[in-house]
């Protein structure tokens, strides 16, 4: 029966036609069941794998190998890239510097690929760890939207980035794998306790111990706050018209300034900003930053 649900999951996600594929794999559990899964639904030469080589850990080299070893087993093509050294100072930490990287590598595959479509092995207990860390930094609906399954790829919108697993747990992603006997690394960097996100994880799995169906609740719970982002985000489009303003020359004090501005590129008025909400005029801010490629 679990095998069906891992392979529903894939096949529900499975795009018309046979388009190149890019597929997230770690060596974990998690992109292991992935990889074979959809290795089972989708043609073998779309599918290419991508492994992302941290360098944070002494096992870093075998985790690649391994990979490409898998990757291999299958037939199916196998691309990897090594991440810069970790800088002596980072700006919001170890987890975000290799997450930002990390999307980078796999665009800049999924661009050798020719691959619009990115698939990771994130499940429905991710997500939760997703949402409950955005709350605790005081999130809006936008944020407490947590992951979609589908949704333009962190720092590569050209590129897709499916997640055919979110509406999965981690226990159903760990059966599927002993029923079908793979083989997977563990990270042993998931049990460090100085990452928020670990922290996170083990208050999690303390809380679905004591109540099994609490994931299911949270993760309902996640969807309405998409539908609250979703329209937050529809307003902030029309507010964002509203208040845009189009300048065909550029400005004269842009000029005296020494500032560069492009001919045609959408300012903000701050008087029609201010006519707005307050909620209103952050989330119109927000948008303008976001399409303009800001980091908020």
């Amino acid at each position: 029966m679990l095998p069906d649900l891992i392979l529903a999951a894939i096949r529900k996600h499975q795009p018309s036609g046979s388009p190149p594929i890019l597929l997230a794999c770690s060596g974990g559990v998690d992109s292991q069941v992935l990889l074979h899964a959809a290795a089972q639904v989708w043609p073998a030469p779309a599918i290419f794998v991508a492994h992302v080589h941290h360098g944070l850990q002494p096992e870093a080299d075998d985790w690649l190998a391994f990979c490409r070893a898998t990757a291999g087993g299958l037939g199916l093509p196998f691309l990897s890239r090594r991440l810069p050294p970790l800088p002596d100072r980072i700006a919001g930490g170890v987890e975000a510097w290799a997450r930002r990287l990390r999307y980078q590598a796999l665009a800049d595959m999924a661009q050798a690929a020719g691959a619009r479509l990115v698939l990771t092995a994130h499940h429905a207990d991710d997500q939760l760890e997703t949402y409950r860390l955005r709350r605790l930094r005081g999130a809006g609906p936008l944020g407490l939207g947590a992951m979609r399954d589908s949704a333009p790829m962190p720092g590569a919108p050209d590129r897709l980035l499916l997640r055919p697993f979110l509406g999965l747990a981690k226990q159903q992603i760990l059966e599927h794998a002993q029923a079908h006997h793979l083989e997977w690394v563990d990270d042993p960097s998931n049990q460090d306790l100085r990452y928020a996100r670990n922290r996170v994880r083990k208050e999690l799995a303390q809380e679905l111990l004591r109540d099994p169906v609490g994931l299911q609740r949270s993760v309902t719970a996640i969807g309405e706050f998409q539908s609250l982002a979703d329209a937050a985000m529809r307003q902030a489009r029309v507010d964002l018209a509203a208040c845009s303003l189009m300048l065909p020359e550029p400005d004269a004090r842009w000029r005296e300034a020494g500032t560069s501005q492009t001919p045609g590129v959408a300012l903000l008025s701050r008087a029609s900003l201010a006519r707005l909400p307050a909620g209103r005029a952050g989330e119109a801010l927000r948008l303008w930053l976001r399409d303009a490629g800001r980091r908020m």
